[in-house]
């Protein structure tokens, strides 16, 4: 998903308001809003692949998966922002908010051309400056190629090609990198 041109600075009380009543999504980052573009059929497919897994998995525990619809909250000493991750699971009875997460254990992002470079960098400062996220993951749409950041590596990341590989995450929940991109078309790495 593409980022339009910045607006004009708003609030986050404004940013809040709005978004609700808004036609299409915007990530607000320190002030500035950003629309969000639509996503490819891949995309979408591999990010409901990943979504229906967790859903399933965590049923009846204290855990719940997310998809694109849900912002999270990055909140440092010098902004405020709130993403929309592709996937995100919170654990966290904390989080009771109807529009964001605060304490979310994993994230994960399906990369575009257009987004592959704000979510390797920008967003991986930002979800990893969050205390509660365990593993932020990046998926590859073009090629099978999952890349693992988890906290107790201290985010080097893991880089996963094989389709019988899998990925165990905080929740409980297993991915296996074959589901993840069942019904589509990628060359292996």
């Amino acid at each position: 998903m593409g980022f339009a041109e910045p607006h004009r600075e708003i609030t986050v009380a404004e940013y809040l308001a709005g978004e609700p009543e808004a036609h299409m999504r915007h990530e607000y980052v320190n002030g500035q809003v950003y629309a969000m573009a639509g996503g490819t059929q891949r995309h979408n497919i591999i990010s409901l692949n990943i979504a229906s897994s967790l859903k399933g998995q965590l049923r009846g525990r204290p855990c719940t998966a997310f998809m694109s619809d849900m912002k999270v909250q990055v909140t440092t000493l010098a902004s405020e922002s709130y993403y929309y991750p592709d996937v995100v699971v919170t654990c966290d009875p904390r989080d009771t908010n109807p529009q964001f997460l605060e304490y979310p254990s994993t994230i994960i992002e399906v990369l575009s051309d257009s987004t592959a470079r704000i979510d390797r960098q920008e967003k991986f400062l930002a979800y990893t400056s969050l205390s509660t996220v365990q593993e932020y993951i990046l998926v590859a749409q073009d090629q099978r190629l999952v890349t693992v950041c988890r906290r107790d590596t201290d985010w080097a990341p893991q880089l996963l090609t094989d389709a019988e590989a899998e990925i165990t995450l905080s929740c409980g929940a297993t991915l296996r990198v074959a589901e993840i991109y069942e019904q589509v078309a990628v060359s292996p790495s």
